[in-house]
């Protein structure tokens, strides 16, 4: 079963990607760091959740990825520096950013991404837009008993005919076809009273 996507594996698969996988050798922080005096890597997460039903949902989740580096002896930053950051970000991200969850791995494709820099910070900014869903064990009622065929004919007598739970060469007998033919309304009110089973 693939496991719905946790805020924590979020994170923890930012910070794989960034010392692991893009080899930088900085501390990624989630949360705003007012004083530091060692090069750090800031990933601020702007998400937006939009429910399609009781158990689909969408995330769009803005990522700014802020590299802020402290030179040794106050030297200039050199701004040579950060695009290969950049580049080596890029590389890690793109085309598909890698997420795992309990006993799986999910792959969230990242289509563009938006590099720049301001004050000597490396903004290194993308979106990821995914779909998800509700667990059946975190939501009463998606238990549910599947039907296992159907199959619907049409001919010139009736508009429709229906077998339930049989092969796509079953023909049926004459007496169960005609029990079988049936009108719109009553095709209807036969699967509410049989709900699809033999």
């Amino acid at each position: 079963m693939i496991e719905m996507i946790t805020a924590t594996d979020i994170r923890k698969a930012f910070v794989k990607l960034i010392q692991e996988k893009a080899q930088l050798p900085y501390k990624v922080h989630f949360n705003y760091i007012s004083k530091s005096n060692e090069s750090y890597v800031w990933v601020e997460l702007q998400p937006r959740k939009i429910n399609w039903d009781k158990v689909y949902f969408q995330w769009v989740i803005n990522v700014d990825i802020q590299v802020i580096l402290f030179p040794s002896n106050h030297a200039e930053i050199k701004h040579t520096d950060l695009w290969d950051i950049s580049d080596a970000l890029t590389r890690v991200i793109m085309p598909c950013l890698e997420i795992e969850t309990i006993g799986n791995t999910r792959y969230i494709t990242v289509q563009d991404a938006n590099t720049y820099i301001v004050d000597d910070i490396l903004h290194y900014e993308f979106a990821l837009d995914f779909t998800d869903y509700v667990q059946s064990d975190e939501y009463e009622g998606l238990e549910y008993d599947l039907m296992e065929n159907l199959e619907v004919k049409l001919n010139k007598e009736t508009p429709q005919s229906v077998y339930f739970n049989e092969p796509s060469n079953y023909e049926p007998k004459e007496e169960e076809r005609q029990k079988l033919l049936l009108d719109p309304s009553e095709f209807i009110q036969f699967l509410i009273e049989n709900g699809g089973d033999d």
